[in-house]
């Protein structure tokens, strides 16, 4: 395969993986709403890291000592589910308080910082080491030179850290964050109620 085709091949994969509604675009939204843009980045930074290990260890191999132990994969699996439900908790529980607009940020940052939340969320489901290993067994030829993989491992977490970047930029704008803050109680129910779902889904996923 082409080295630009195939390089353009993961970016559009990665974006097409990332724009799936998920934990991750909660935490990104959640921040550039109710806090600020720059809270939101800082939170992309958490995901980008993320995302940057998982890549890192499917292309040397590494992601099949996480996917062939059971114990290993469900830790991170367990530990992850229990910090998404968390969180899901934390903003549907603060949904039903009285607060002003401005104390609610609380929600989003609680006691961790964005970065933190960002980086905890998207490293506690080990699904996606599970998926990268997966794509790359397929894309990358088994003797790929070490620069191709250092190549494809930047690629696909630039592609990552920009999609977030445009989400955070777009729910951090004057409009949206209008329109949020007139339903904010409800849709903290609805995200909250959400992660708690995907948190009890992902315990419930079989390796």
């Amino acid at each position: 395969m082409d080295t630009f085709f195939l390089l353009l091949l993961v970016a559009g994969l990665q974006i097409a993986a990332a724009a799936s509604p998920g934990p991750n675009f909660i935490l990104v939204s959640s921040f550039s709403t109710r806090e600020s843009l720059r809270s939101a980045l800082i939170a992309t930074g958490g995901i980008t890291l993320g995302i940057a290990i998982w890549s890192s260890l499917a292309v040397l191999g590494l992601g099949t000592l996480i996917t062939s132990s059971p114990t290993m994969f469900h830790i991170v699996q367990y530990l992850g589910a229990f910090y998404l439900a968390w969180l899901g908790a934390n903003m549907l529980i603060s949904s039903f308080r009285n607060t002003k607009p401005d104390a609610e940020s609380e929600n989003v940052s609680g006691t961790s910082s964005p970065f933190l939340k960002g980086f905890l969320v998207n490293i506690g489901n080990p699904k996606t080491i599970a998926y990268y290993t997966s794509l790359f067994a397929v894309l990358i030829p088994p003797d790929a030179p070490l620069w191709l993989l250092a190549v494809v491992v930047f690629v696909d977490t630039f592609a990552c850290g920009a999609w977030w970047v445009f989400v955070a930029l777009l729910f951090g704008t004057a409009p949206v964050k209008r329109a949020f803050s007139k339903s904010r109680k409800l849709i903290d129910k609805l995200f909250g109620s959400v992660l708690i779902a995907l948190g009890l889904k992902l315990a419930l996923d079989k390796h």
